[in-house]
């Protein structure tokens, strides 16, 4: 396949990309539901390519990072010494991204392939996923309370596509999420806010808004953000299940990869926190 073939093809996908990575969608359903107005498959292909331009443009971005070796992320690399016996508890709270909707197998899942990752790296970590399919940011707001009875030492705080693919008040996103981040800060947890981007299919209008609340929100706040969770897998197939919306589990990796260094970072901030 060409490369203009192959950009026409992702660009297809494009308004149905993420339809679904939450709710357990099907890709038919997406595309020709009645109920489901604000979502469109562009039928001109000048037009897919255009609005994958546009969503490509929006997520790429300078890493705070480097791309370097796993080494580089040892606690030894980083000079981060925990105290003895110290476990570090994190929680993965967010939907199907998190849950690992759609894999074969639950090992496979975002919270535990980090938790493998983080172990051979010498962190002494927990890993609890407490994704769940489907949930927007208001329901996501009302199980936090109790995910934070656990005292979790780090939250990874991932929510807010089911809002936009159900075409939902982003001022009411907005203030859940904002409620949500309240919520960490005012135990001695550490968070980070992971991002989210519309596509473009929903008008330049609601995409603005919805893109801007998260950088919004983390500046804030003061919170480590990680701008769009799928970065590195969105639009790539090879890294997606059949159905194009859910990452696989080689796409889980990559996520991992890639937000490996922010989720280190807040261990060096954890095991610098007095002991009580």
């Amino acid at each position: 396949m060409n490369m203009a073939m192959k950009s026409g093809f992702r660009g297809w996908y494009l308004g149905a990309l993420l339809c679904a990575v939450l709710c357990g969608m099907c890709f038919a359903e997406v595309a020709v539901s009645a109920e489901q107005p604000y979502v469109t498959v562009h039928e001109n292909t000048a037009q897919r390519a255009s609005d994958k331009t546009k969503f490509m443009s929006r997520t790429a971005r300078t890493s705070l990072y480097p791309q370097t070796g796993l080494e580089y992320y040892t606690p030894e690399a980083q000079g981060i010494v925990c105290p003895r016996g110290k476990v570090i508890f994190i929680s993965a709270f967010g939907d199907s991204l998190v849950s690992g909707y759609g894999l074969d197998n639950a090992m496979d899942a975002f919270p535990m392939v980090l938790q493998e990752t983080l172990r051979k790296l010498g962190y002494a970590v927990v890993v609890e996923n407490d994704g769940i399919a489907g949930n927007t940011t208001a329901q996501g707001r009302a199980r936090l309370p109790k995910v934070l009875l656990s005292r979790p030492d780090i939250v990874i705080l991932e929510l807010g596509a089911n809002d936009m693919l159900q075409h939902r008040s982003v001022d009411r996103m907005k203030n859940n999420l904002a409620a949500m981040i309240r919520k960490v800060k005012a135990t001695d947890a550490e968070l980070l806010f992971a991002g989210m981007y519309a596509v473009p299919h929903l008008g330049k209008r609601y995409t603005n808004k919805f893109d801007a609340v998260f950088p919004d929100l983390a500046a804030k706040y003061n919170v480590l953000f990680y701008p769009f969770f799928l970065e590195g897998v969105a639009l790539d197939h090879a890294l997606n299940q059949q159905d194009g919306h859910h990452p696989n589990a080689a796409g889980v990796r990559v996520i991992v990869r890639n937000i490996l260094p922010y989720v280190v970072k807040l261990i060096g901030a954890v095991c610098k926190q007095p002991t009580h």
